[in-house]
Order: C-alpha cells, then sequence, then structure tokens
C-alpha cells in the first residue's frame, strides 16, 4: 500500500476534478435525483480507500484515479484509457500528466 497521502490526495483531487468535469459536461445526476454524479464517484473511491488498507501491495494511488475515472472510461473514452495504459509501465506507477 502507498503510504503517501501528500501524493493520494493530490491524485485524488486531480482526477476528481477531471471526471467531475467530465460528468457535469452532460450534467450528470444520480438517478432519479438532482445530486450530482460526482458523489457516486467519491463513494467508489472511498471504498478503494478502505480496501487498501487491508491488501498488501496495493497501488492505493493507481486505484483511487481508476476508481474515479471508471465511468469515464466505461463509456468509451478509448483515448484516455489508452493514455492511462501508457502510464501504467512495468512496476504498475500511474502518473497523470
Amino acid at each position: 500500500m502507498n503510504d503517501g497521502n501528500g501524493e493520494i490526495q493530490t491524485a485524488y483531487q486531480e482526477t476528481l476534478l477531471y471526471a467531475a468535469g467530465r460528468h457535469a459536461l452532460r450534467n450528470q445526476t444520480l438517478p432519479d435525483s438532482d445530486i450530482p454524479y460526482v458523489v457516486h464517484l467519491s463513494d467508489v473511491c472511498m471504498e478503494i480507500l478502505i480496501a487498501g488498507q487491508y491488501t498488501e501491495n496495493f497501488d492505493l494511488e493507481l486505484a483511487v484515479r481508476v476508481a474515479l475515472l471508471h465511468d469515464v472510461l466505461e463509456e468509451g473514452n478509448h483515448y484516455l484509457a489508452e493514455r492511462l495504459a501508457r502510464k501504467i509501465d512495468e512496476y504498475g506507477k500511474y502518473s497523470l500528466d
């Protein structure tokens, strides 16, 4: 598990802003509500943060970024998926530039 709390916080903030912007472009909300969809992304990320506490060799930064981007990737953003794949090197490290 990556214990760099500052790194995780930065990863969370950077990626959340990007993902929230993508969902806001479509005025996406939680089903049958006016609650912004970004709340779902935060909930998924919370599950990852908890899982990371109990899993050895867990790349928390990567998992946080993927959790926040999962719907953007599912929507067929192949450019983002390819970019994400290129950023994962043989050691599993990721950086969003």
